[in-house]
């Protein structure tokens, strides 16, 4: 092949190559649900530095939520993979599996700090979700504990306190597509313990309030964005390369006569 008709594959090619990038995210909602003993008033915690999974000594569950904000990715990107990065801080139990579900209702991050080390909550402020409501004082989930897809998106074990990345599953690639084409409908997954391990299961993860930043949840997206030259441009291009090609290993075959 002569550089001539190299030269023309490579302004193809480069024509045609996507733009690929990647997109880092913190969280732009997060909160735990903290199940009430008995008659005790409902607790909650939006703006602490912590998130809860699992089930404390007693028995009571703690389920995280989180919602990134997929409104920063350009128009048109694809998305090709994503991972979600977690940190645990403090745990009471071995491994535990944690099932990332969907969740289904809009939920609001309110002002409670339950601070640290955090494990109880505290008084729910206005917006606070807790175990029976998606927004204090008022707005009711329709299931205890959350409003939630019956299938998991994915699911993961956590173990010591160290960071974690989780490889985004397929059901959890489709869920991120479906919120990138309607943010409306995005509000997030919830992260629920396998609730038939005995307890203790609970573990302590750093929440998107966590003093050090590197401790707290990602949601990492690798994407690429189509060629910018229009489809049919690229045809005639495609079409006008080639015929360069083939003139100039013509005439490159008639000189070495």
């Amino acid at each position: 092949m002569t550089p001539r008709t190299w030269f023309a594959l490579a302004i193809l090619g480069a024509a045609c190559a996507a733009q690929a990038d990647t997109l880092t995210l913190e969280p732009a909602a997060d909160a735990t649900l903290f199940q009430p003993s008995g008659s005790n008033p409902e607790t909650a915690d939006s703006q602490g530095p912590h998130l809860f999974v699992g089930r404390i000594a007693q028995g009571l569950r703690r389920r995280a939520l989180l919602r990134f904000d997929l409104t920063a990715l350009p128009p048109g990107a694809i998305i090709d993979d994503a991972r979600l990065e977690l940190s645990v801080s403090r745990t009471i139990s071995g491994s535990v599996v944690v099932n990332l579900h969907r969740i289904t209702t809009p939920w609001r991050e309110g002002s409670a700090n339950g601070g640290t080390p955090g494990g109880q909550g505290t008084t729910p402020g206005s917006n606070d979700p807790t175990w029976s409501l998606s927004a204090a004082p008022a707005t009711p989930w329709t299931t205890l504990g959350g409003d939630l897809a019956g299938t998991a998106s994915g699911d993961f074990t956590l173990d010591g306190e160290t960071r974690y990345t989780i490889p985004a599953s397929t059901a959890m690639l489709a869920d991120l597509a479906s919120w990138q084409g309607n943010d409306a409908a995005n509000f997030g997954w919830a992260l629920v313990s396998d609730e038939t391990q005995t307890p203790p299961t609970a573990k302590r993860l750093e929440s998107a309030e966590a003093t050090d930043p590197a401790t707290r949840p990602l949601l990492v997206i690798d994407y690429h964005l189509a060629p910018r030259t229009p489809i049919p441009a690229l045809g005639m291009l495609a079409t006008l390369l080639l015929a360069l090609g083939v003139w100039s290993a013509t005439r490159w075959t008639a000189s070495r006569r």
